[in-house]
């Protein structure tokens, strides 16, 4: 039996490469075709709803949106509750527990390997005696800081948002802990706490407590964490306007869900 020549070998080479390239792509148009549908279905439901309930885009216009003084208030309560615990700084990444003190969401700063950190710490006020304040830094890639300037984050007239910003070549953890001013003493009893935010990334825990080998980083304790747990009149508001709404929805959907 001869053996197969080199053209030959060549065109069953290409004629495999090819079937295998409209395998891809008939693969690729299919999963296409049936995500548009799955589109087209999910836009003609929301249109259905609003259909529906013409009044609903505008069901909870008359609830107001969390006041400033409402953040102010949230940061103090958290710097008098690090003060008691002894405890140096809280730091969290964009998420619903920053969204809670100072108005910066996962969606107003999208997560990258590049963090942008809230930290707040406590200071006595200049009128001395057991009045406490909190003080809000934002670390911030140095090529994002007029960016990172520009979002609404309310704070006390008389307390200014400092801004750290870090370059490429520096370590951003460092750069955090040494603009906080923390430093670590052996004259302590025990490490001093940083807490940082439960749904934190593993890695930037891991660069703070390297950053800080004087300090113990752990999550917040349930002093820190009932502060988000107990709701305001206007947050109990937001609440059950949202609940009267997703309730109509929840009670429409399953009589058109055929459909």
């Amino acid at each position: 039996m001869k053996g197969l020549g080199v053209s030959e070998i060549q065109a069953r080479q290409s004629s495999s490469r090819t079937a295998w390239k409209n395998t891809v792509l008939t693969t690729i148009l299919v999963i296409s075709l049936a995500y548009l549908q799955w589109t087209f279905h999910r836009i003609a439901s929301v249109q259905q709803i609003a259909d529906e309930f013409p009044e609903l885009p505008s069901h909870c216009a008359h609830v107001q949106p969390i006041a400033p003084k409402t953040y102010i208030e949230r940061q103090t309560q958290l710097a008098h509750t690090l003060s008691s615990l002894n405890a140096s700084a809280y730091i969290a990444e964009p998420s619903a527990s920053a969204l809670f003190y100072v108005n910066i969401s996962a969606e107003t700063w999208r997560l990258s390997e590049r963090p942008l950190l809230v930290a707040i710490t406590h200071f006595k006020s200049f009128g001395g005696g057991d009045d406490v304040q909190a003080n809000i830094t934002i670390l911030t890639p140095k090529f994002e800081s007029s960016r990172a300037k520009l979002l609404p984050i309310p704070s006390p007239v008389f307390s200014s948002i400092n801004y750290l910003a870090w370059a490429e070549h520096e370590d951003p953890y460092t750069t955090l802990v040494n603009g906080l001013g923390l430093s670590a003493t052996d004259e302590r009893p025990s490490k001093p706490k940083i807490f940082v935010d439960g749904s934190t990334r593993l890695f930037i825990v891991d660069g703070i407590q390297a950053a800080a080998p004087g300090f113990q980083v752990e999550s917040p304790p349930s002093e820190i964490r009932l502060l988000r747990e107990r709701k305001t009149p206007e947050e109990i508001g937001i609440l059950k306007c949202a609940n009267e709404a997703s309730s109509s929805v929840c009670v429409f959907t399953p009589n058109h869900s055929s459909n």
